[in-house]
């Protein structure tokens, strides 16, 4: 027996009525006729709808699951769409596997897609988010076989959001979103929104300020549709922008409009924007967001609330070296971390946090697992980080790091904040070199340093990590780019291997691409450029008759695999430093032109499926042939030492260690006798 109070559109309404379970669940499925699903997101019903008694049908179905059997498709449809402003992301779940079990038994295309992208949506809100982007991936398949859009473009923006918050491909639909926006006046305007917002997901990375224009047009398109629950979404990301964002006006009157509805998860939603808006995160809006996710059951909100607060109290503590380690210690926060890591929700905003402790010195267990469990990503700001750890790890001068973070003219202001403030800690932790350089005012005119020479040093470096990631489309991007830059190229010898290098990373990106006679025409300019260095082209010719093999149906690998790495680059550099010395002591034993004056480490995998060798390469020489031969070891690293489990695993860390090490070579004799040693010591 029970009281119902309810609000509606047209003004108060007081209901006093004894009924009983049948009767509510009866009531609420009657309500649910107000919805209608032929549009995407959540408009709210012509005429309003009576908040109070889906509430009361929520909370018996919440003690009673079995009464979501009673309900046929198109009511457990309507109840998902009218239940996600207020919450219960586990009774959503639990209805959107009945619509795809019942859509599944019957054959309804339309129906099974609907299940699965209710089930994305709560998944998401559950924090199971591999489980949601496979179910929003799911809705977006079938959908399409049902010629339904409107689940199609909106699955396109589910799954492309836990995408973004997982660092993981987020290029996979930009294509088909493309291809649908070309024809945009033939589809559901509704349509046209979702593809907006994703747009904006998928430019993020390479263009943050277009990321931007189609956030507000997404935003004022989700206005003019009606769609609340877009409009809510899009208004948390303006809230972020550097140019285009929202105003404190525009949030208290979309607010307004959701608390008159009675839509309460989303003005509580708005209230987070509005916070946010008047200033930065505080460790309040933490714990109000773990009360939030708490009374919705909305257990991401309360990730989120969690993770504002230890990052809040770990950006306080930083300097404090004890204080943080303690706080590290605690079982709570492994415990939280531990789960965050799992579900791949590491930020850059979240990893530069335990950068800076490690670049304070801080020794901690959790710090070091941050970083060995982060996913690969295109993000420039995660790249950067990553890099910088690894640099710390392998004990690299301050003078690395600090080049590093020298601005450049393409980065976005995420990363050239990040940049900022990492060089602001690392001035005053115990990597300094004692000399403080303001690298935001460098001008490339009066610094030295030309404006070609600074495009083509930035742009190795995203080919470097591009080829690294494996993103060969987008390698051959900035190859194209550097080519641009060949008349500076050609005319300066110091940076010339760039050209070179980046014609044999294009040969191999067009190899992976199954664009082979490019690959042969790339690699043979490689060699044509390589040989107007001097350098010596034998390791690049090798790998141009390896790919024509390959085109001639040969086997690659025959000769290749007889050999234990480790043995046979060991008696190949013992091999190259007789010659040098036949040469003369100081004559680099590769181009036989230029001195000898540093020596290289390369790391290298081959996978045989069944087994994988992998070892070290040494080598002494010029700088330059230095930088040929790691690139020449990456270069069979990234052909030959995939093909099995353990090699795949290896590989994705000797790549990098290698590309890495490309980036400082220099003269440096000491550097030249420790590896000569370890050439005469292996040589034995």
């Amino acid at each position: 027996m029970i009281n119902l109070t309810d609000s509606v559109i047209a003004g108060d309404v007081t209901i006093n009525q004894s009924v009983d379970t049948e009767q509510i669940i009866s009531q609420m499925k009657n309500e649910l006729e107000r919805f209608s699903n032929n549009h995407t997101g959540f408009h709210v019903p012509d005429g309003g709808f009576s908040g109070a008694i889906l509430l009361q049908g929520i909370q018996k179905i919440e003690s009673n699951r079995s009464i979501l059997q009673s309900f046929h498709n198109s009511q457990l449809i309507d109840f998902c769409m009218a239940l996600e402003p207020f919450g219960y992301s586990q009774i959503i779940a639990d209805a959107a596997t009945i619509i795809i079990d019942n859509g599944k038994k019957s054959g309804d295309l339309e129906n099974t897609a609907h299940g699965h992208l209710f089930k994305a949506k709560s998944l998401e809100d559950l924090f199971k988010l591999s489980e949601s982007i496979f179910h929003a991936d799911e809705a977006i398949r079938i959908a399409k076989l049902s010629d339904n859009l409107l689940i199609e473009t909106e699955g396109i923006w589910a799954s492309l959001r836990v995408r973004e918050m997982t660092n993981a491909n987020i290029r996979l639909y930009d294509e088909r979103i493309d291809q649908l926006l070309e024809k945009s006046e033939e589809i559901d305007y509704g349509c046209y929104c979702y593809l907006l917002a994703s747009k904006a997901i998928f430019v993020s990375i390479e263009d943050p300020q277009l990321s931007e224009e189609f956030e507000i047009a997404a935003y004022n398109s989700a206005i003019q549709d009606g769609d609340i629950r877009l409009e809510v979404y899009t208004a948390l990301e303006l809230v972020n922008n550097q140019t285009h964002t929202i105003s404190k006006e525009q949030l208290l009157k979309l607010k307004e409009k959701c608390v008159i509805n009675s839509l309460t998860l989303f003005a509580n939603l708005t209230d987070f924007s509005i916070e946010l808006l008047d200033g930065t995160p505080s460790i309040s809006i933490g714990y109000k967001l773990i009360e939030t996710g708490e009374s919705f059951q909305i257990p991401i909100l309360q990730v989120m609330g969690e993770l504002l607060i230890h990052i809040l109290n770990l950006a306080e503590n930083v300097s404090e070296k004890d204080v943080v380690i303690e706080y590290l210690e605690q079982e709570n926060v492994k415990s939280f971390f531990d789960k965050l890591m799992s579900s791949k929700m590491v930020s850059s905003d979240t990893l530069s946090i335990f950068l800076m402790l490690k670049i304070m010195g801080v020794e901690n267990r959790l710090v070091d697992r941050m970083f060995r469990r982060n996913p690969e990503s295109s993000n420039k700001e995660l790249e950067l980080i990553s890099l910088i750890y690894n640099l710390i790890e392998n004990r690299a001068p301050p003078s690395q790091i600090q080049h590093m973070l020298i601005i450049g003219q393409s980065d976005s202001k995420d990363l050239m904040d990040l940049k900022k403030n990492l060089n602001q800690i690392l001035s005053v932790s115990a990597l300094s070199s004692g000399q403080s350089f303001d690298y935001t005012e460098i001008d490339p005119n009066n610094y030295g340093i030309s404006t070609s020479s600074q495009i083509v040093n930035s742009l190795i470096m995203e080919l470097i990590s591009s080829v690294n990631n494996k993103q060969w489309q987008q390698a051959l991007t900035i190859v194209d780019k550097i080519l641009s830059e060949r008349n500076y190229l050609t005319s300066n010898r110091d940076d010339m291997w760039i050209l070179g290098s980046s014609l044999h990373f294009q040969g191999v990106s067009f190899f992976h691409l199954d664009e082979v006679d490019k690959s042969l025409k790339a690699l043979d300019e490689s060699i044509f450029w390589n040989n107007k260095l001097g350098e010596d082209t034998s390791d690049a010719q090798e790998l141009f008759d390896q790919i024509s093999n390959i085109r001639s149906n040969k086997t690659p690998t025959d000769n290749f695999a007889s050999s234990t790495p480790t043995d046979n680059f060991a008696s190949m550099a013992i091999e190259q430093t007789d010659n040098s010395l036949q040469w003369g002591a100081d004559v680099c034993g590769h181009c036989f032109k230029r001195p000898k004056t540093t020596g290289v480490t390369a790391h290298t995998v081959r996978g045989y499926l069944l087994m994988v060798t992998w070892g070290k390469s040494w080598a002494v020489g010029c700088t330059t042939c230095m930088r040929l031969h790691l690139l020449k070891e990456t270069g069979w690293n990234v052909l030959f030492g995939w093909w099995g489990v353990k090699a795949f695993i290896i590989n994705c860390i000797m790549i990098p260690a290698n590309l890495i090490s490309i980036l400082f070579v220099k003269s440096d004799p000491k550097q030249l006798q420790q590896v000569a040693m370890q050439i005469r010591l292996n040589s034995d």
